[in-house]
């Protein structure tokens, strides 16, 4: 993979923080597309399970683009990179198992943050009852 991401670099004169960049925002404008909803996005993005395949899916274009991108002008490369990794023009959706485990890590991961926050919200409590009745 590292060595295709690289020539990927190369034939578009992209660096790697721009690189990085790129495939974290059509990562993003993906999940929101496909989910149709910008929180549970986000929520989705945090997810281990997700990048594995959204990683394997860009892999997938980055070894066609790279089969015949050099038969192309620098401007032409760039255009049809875009293309091939951008969210609206994806065929493809994560498998029934992915999405399984990518809804049991969701479900996980909301509880846990339900948990956490209910936690806090019983220790404001606590500060208060405590204050109200040593103000007494």
């Amino acid at each position: 993979m590292e060595t295709t991401r690289k020539e990927v670099q190369r034939l578009l004169q992209w660096g790697e923080d721009y690189h990085n960049n790129f495939y974290l925002d059509q990562a993003k404008k993906f999940l929101i597309l496909f989910l149709g909803d910008e929180a549970i996005a986000e929520e989705m993005y945090e997810a281990t399970m997700f990048w594995q395949w959204w990683k394997n899916q860009w892999h997938q274009r980055d070894v066609v683009f790279v089969s015949f991108a050099a038969e192309f002008s620098y401007t032409r490369r760039n255009e049809l990179y875009a293309y091939l990794h951008s969210p609206q023009y994806l065929n493809c959706r994560p498998q029934r198992p992915v999405m399984e485990s990518l809804l049991d890590e969701l479900t996980r991961s909301l509880q846990k943050k339900a948990q956490s926050q209910n936690a806090a919200v019983y220790a404001a409590q606590g500060i208060i009852n405590h204050s109200i009745k040593t103000a007494v």
